[in-house]
Formats: structure tokens, C-alpha cells, sequence
């Protein structure tokens, strides 16, 4: 019995928790698990697109611009109020580099530092109580629905004369309303999921870029995830996102004198993942995302994503269990 819970838990903390990161979350990280979970994960992002991906609601334009990311991310289900609640942790760290001279900038090429660390909260409203891991064992999903909050601080590396940076030096707030419903029995190595996070970011003013004052209007994603299990250690999702909103305004940061409007994003995005878990309590997932071009206008966002990550879940009751099976 305790060997069968053990394994029965390891196993969904490693194939759910690969925490949000900008408006593209993931399949399955909003599942539920049994409280006190714990899950530590490390992502290498590469990209090509006419954004960086760390901060891609700043497209540049006509330009092409490569991303080498490494995020650090922890995840820690502690429940409040009777519900449980996934906290999360976010800390970038990575390169940009492009061969697009761009106006007014020096030495653009290529940057490197941290990005914006974020931290944030999402706490399930219906069909994911507060659980002991004896009762998460037998909890079966059929609908789940959550609202979560992840605030972004602006202190990763930014130059004020530079175009192109990894930071942001803007206060950034994502607000979402993450769904999932299961379709058919919940069986491991049969479960089918259908997800949908609608979300908006919220976007504090940018004091100075290349002389200008930036303010952002919201902008609004919808993030759809149909996942289907292959076998009890391997899963695959069809993903889409779609983006929009963000106008920006620019000011002159000396004389205040308006300069231009930009209009935001109009972008959607159509990719897959594989999810494999490697062994009890560690998973390894591989997700590729490719912009789908809907006009000839050089600030829609467009360009590809590789994603690959490594997660380690862990529950301190259920370590101490397989410790005390293993002696």
C-alpha cells in the first residue's frame, strides 16, 4: 500500500510541476497534488523570433533576435483556506544576441544577465481541496478551476541606452484563471485532459528606453493544452496560444513631447510536447512552439520556441515513507 502511494505520487509531481513562465505555462502543471508537494525544475529555453522570449511583449520589429535561456523555478503546493495553492518561484538567467543593427544604440549585439525573477500564487477555487497524500491517492480530476497572480520584478540587467535587453524595467503582473476538465476515466497511462488558461498582463510604465517613456495598455492570452497519456510514464499535448493587446505609447522622457504609438501583439502559436518521466519523482519534457504569421505588419510576433526542462518533485511524508520501505 505505502509502495503504491509512493509511486502514485512521485509520479504526478513529476509530470505536473513545470511552472508558468511569461503567458506560456505548460500542460499539466495545474493538477491537482496532495499538499506539502514539492518540485524544483531547470528550463533551457532557445528561441529566433522578432522578440526576445524572456520578454516578448517588446517586439523590435523587423530584426531577428536569438534567446539562450536557463530558468530556475520551485513550485510548493501549501494549501490556505481549505484549498490548495501552487506558490511559485521564477528566476531567468540567460543570452540575446541578433545581427540587426538597431537606431540609436551602441553596443546591441549581444547582452547577457538575469532577467525579472517573479513570484506568485495559484489557488484552486472547485475540484482541488486541500488533500493529505492518503486522500490525494484517491482523487479522481473531473473539473478543476483556479485563479492565480504572478508579479514580476523589474531588476533584472537593463541598459537604458540599449535597445536590446534582458531585463525589462518595467513592474509586470499576469492575472489567470486556469481550467482543466479530464476527459474519460482517470486511469494512469489512459487519461485525456483538455486545459484552457485565459489570462491578462497588467504593465507598469518603462521610465526610459533610448529616451523615451513606454507606457503599455494590457494585453490577453488564451492558452489551450489537449494532453493525452501513451503509457503511465509518458504524456503528449497538441498547445496553442493565442496573444493580444499590449498598444505601448512613447513619450520623450525629456520634454514629454508624445513620439509614436506602437500597436501590440496579434500573434498566435501552435506547438507540442512529450513528456517522459524518467524514474519516481523526476521527469524530463521537450516542448517546441512555432508562431503562426496572421500579417505582413513587422511588430506582430513571430519566430519559434524550444523548451526542454528537468523536474525533480518531492513530498517530505512520502520521502520518509520510501526511505523507511528501503531500510
Amino acid at each position: 500500500m505505502f509502495q503504491k502511494l509512493i509511486i502514485s505520487a512521485l509520479s504526478l509531481l513529476a509530470l505536473s510541476f513545470i511552472p508558468a513562465h511569461a503567458q506560456f505555462d505548460g500542460p499539466r502543471i495545474y493538477w491537482p497534488l496532495p499538499k506539502n508537494s514539492n518540485a524544483v525544475s531547470v528550463h533551457y529555453i532557445n528561441g529566433t523570433a522578432n522578440a526576445s522570449w524572456n520578454v516578448w511583449n517588446q517586439v523590435q520589429g523587423d530584426v531577428d533576435i536569438e534567446s539562450d535561456f536557463f530558468i530556475g523555478t520551485y513550485v510548493r503546493n501549501q494549501p490556505m483556506f481549505g484549498r490548495s495553492v501552487y506558490w511559485q518561484l521564477i528566476v531567468p538567467v540567460g543570452t540575446l544576441n541578433t545581427d540587426t543593427p538597431f537606431p540609436l544604440s551602441t553596443n546591441d549585439d549581444f547582452v547577457q544577465g538575469f532577467g525579472d525573477p517573479a513570484f506568485g500564487a495559484t489557488i484552486n477555487l472547485i475540484g482541488s481541496p486541500d488533500m493529505m497524500a492518503k486522500d490525494w491517492v484517491r482523487h479522481e480530476l473531473d473539473f478543476s478551476a483556479n485563479i492565480g497572480a504572478l508579479i514580476y520584478f523589474p531588476v533584472g540587467s537593463y541598459d537604458e541606452n540599449e535597445a536590446l535587453n534582458i531585463g525589462s524595467n518595467q513592474w509586470r503582473v499576469r492575472l489567470s484563471a486556469p481550467l482543466l476538465k479530464s476527459i474519460g476515466p482517470w486511469i494512469p497511462g489512459k487519461r485525456t485532459t483538455l486545459e484552457v488558461t485565459p489570462s491578462v498582463m497588467i504593465y507598469g510604465d518603462n521610465d526610459n528606453n533610448l529616451g523615451n517613456r513606454i507606457e503599455q495598455d494590457l494585453s490577453y492570452a488564451i492558452e489551450a493544452h489537449l494532453t493525452r497519456d501513451l503509457t503511465r510514464k509518458v504524456f503528449v499535448s497538441l498547445d496553442y496560444t493565442w496573444i493580444g493587446g499590449g498598444d505601448q505609447t512613447l513619450t520623450d522622457v525629456a520634454s514629454g513631447a508624445f513620439v509614436r504609438e506602437t500597436e501590440g501583439l496579434g500573434a498566435q502559436a501552435l506547438g507540442a510536447t512529450f513528456n517522459w518521466q524518467i524514474y519516481d519523482g523526476m521527469n524530463l519534457s521537450l516542448t517546441h512552439m512555432q508562431t503562426l504569421s496572421s500579417s505582413a505588419d513587422p511588430f506582430d510576433l513571430e519566430g519559434s520556441l524550444t523548451k526542454v526542462t528537468l523536474t525533480y518533485g518531492w513530498h517530505d511524508v512520502l520521502e520518509r515513507i520510501k526511505k523507511f520501505q528501503g531500510d
